[in-house]
């Protein structure tokens, strides 16, 4: 059953009596606190290009485990899709690496998929999801380097059957889709 927020205020007022907006103001001022803690954290972490991914993990995890360990929060804590997710999001870290060899990137990965607590089973299946993600990203940068060089070279009905070819050779039961969008 759902509770609507003034339901939730009279169960409040009928166990705490008077005391009740002292406890929830006070409760959701230190939430406010620690949320504006780590997003500090996060922009420091995000424009900081003279750290290593190890050095920048550690302060992540640290600020994570001093910001949320002991509160109503720490379950976020074991939520280790989304803090790595939030952590492969800052730009200081997609600028390192962006700079290595497809190889080095996915090493790089599953390490920090290993540092925020992903078992080696995780960490195989993701990077089997992260392999089909850059064959398809590859397949698209070639896609749009053919594509340019038709668009550049034909014109009319020319055009339009060489870019269906394209779509075809690239992109087989998805063709049709392609070409809609």
């Amino acid at each position: 059953k759902t509770h609507s927020k003034a339901d939730m205020e009279k169960k409040k007022r009928e166990l705490f009596g008077e005391d009740a907006d002292k406890i929830w103001t006070g409760d959701m001022l230190a939430t406010e606190v620690r949320t504006a803690k780590m997003q500090d954290v996060m922009a420091v972490l995000n424009k900081s290009s003279d750290t290593t991914i190890d050095e920048k993990i550690k302060v992540y995890r640290n600020a994570l485990n001093d910001t949320y360990k002991g509160t109503p929060e720490e379950f976020f804590l074991y939520q280790k899709e989304i803090l790595s997710k939030a952590f492969f999001s800052l730009d200081s870290v997609q600028d390192v690496l962006k700079q290595m060899s497809p190889e080095e990137r996915q090493q790089e990965m599953n390490y920090i998929r290993s540092k925020m607590g992903f078992d080696s089973h995780e960490i195989d299946q993701m990077a089997e999801i992260d392999a089909k993600r850059e064959q398809r990203w590859n397949t698209g940068l070639e896609y749009m380097q053919e594509r340019n060089n038709i668009v550049e070279n034909f014109k009319g009905a020319e055009l339009e059957e060489k870019l269906k070819e394209l779509r075809e050779k690239y992109f087989q039961d998805e063709a049709s889709t392609i070409e809609r969008e």
